[in-house]
């Protein structure tokens, strides 16, 4: 699974407590700036249009290493989120079920 990173964090400033003392500190959040990325979506049916539910969709880079995977849902449809720019290929797998090439 690709990891997503929503902020920037940056270390607060330091403080120094005794003994039982408490200090409230507020955080301040920035998005982080994402780089150019999509999404890739579809269904995966067998060859009388039937939805296949459960099977496992892996999308793999331009040099052929895995990348992510997901599975379809109840009506065979699966979504990637948020994927960097770039070109890839996509295999859908289910025991019982022929791959195509």
């Amino acid at each position: 699974m690709a990891f997503e990173e929503k902020y920037s964090l940056e270390p607060s400033e330091q403080f120094n407590l005794v003994g039982r003392e408490e200090k409230n500190e507020d955080l301040q959040l920035s998005p982080s700036i994402e780089p150019d990325s999509g999404s890739i979506s579809g269904t995966v049916h067998g060859s009388d249009g039937t939805p296949i539910a459960g099977a496992t969709i892996k999308l793999f880079d331009n040099t052929g290493q895995p990348f992510e995977h997901v599975n379809s849902n109840s009506s065979g449809l699966f979504d990637f989120a948020r994927i960097p720019a770039g070109s890839y290929f996509i295999t859908a797998s289910k025991p019982g079920f022929l791959t195509p090439s």
